[in-house]
C-alpha cells in the first residue's frame, strides 16, 4: 500500500493504474488503521478493567462468606463439641444454620459478579 502511494499517477503498480484520489486513499488507510487499532486498544483496557473490578468484587464477597463460615458456624460447632460433648443444642445448630446460609449467599453473589465478566 505505501509503494502503490509513492509511484506516479501514471506508473503501473501491481497491474493497475491508481488516480491522485486513489493515491491519497491509499495514503490514508495507515493512519484510519492506526486510529482503529487504537481504539480497539481503549476498549481491550475499558474490558479489562472491568474483568478486573468484577474478579476484585468477587474476591471481597468470597472472602466475607469465609468469614462468616468460620466465625459463625464452624467455631461455635468446634467449641460446642468441646465443651458439651453430649446432646446437641439447638440454639447452636440454629445460630450455625443461619451463617451457613448467609455464607452461602455471599458465595453465590460472588459468582454473579464473575458472571459478568467480558469477552
Amino acid at each position: 500500500m505505501f509503494l502503490a502511494w509513492l509511484k506516479l499517477e501514471t506508473t503501473p503498480v501491481l497491474d493497475a493504474q491508481f488516480t491522485q484520489k486513489q493515491c491519497i486513499e491509499i495514503a490514508l488507510i495507515p493512519a484510519v488503521w492506526k486510529e482503529t487499532r487504537h481504539i480497539q486498544s481503549v476498549e481491550d483496557n475499558m474490558k479489562t478493567q472491568q474483568n478486573e473490578k468484577a474478579k476484585l468484587t468477587a474476591a471481597y464477597l468470597n472472602g466475607i462468606a469465609i468469614s462468616v463460615a468460620l466465625a459463625g458456624a464452624l467455631t461455635p460447632t468446634l467449641t460446642g463439641v468441646q465443651a458439651n460433648p453430649g446432646p446437641i443444642n439447638w440454639a447452636t445448630a440454629v445460630v450455625v444454620a443461619i451463617c451457613m446460609l448467609v455464607s452461602a449467599s455471599f458465595h453465590l453473589m460472588a459468582r454473579r459478579f464473575l458472571s459478568s465478566l467480558v469477552d
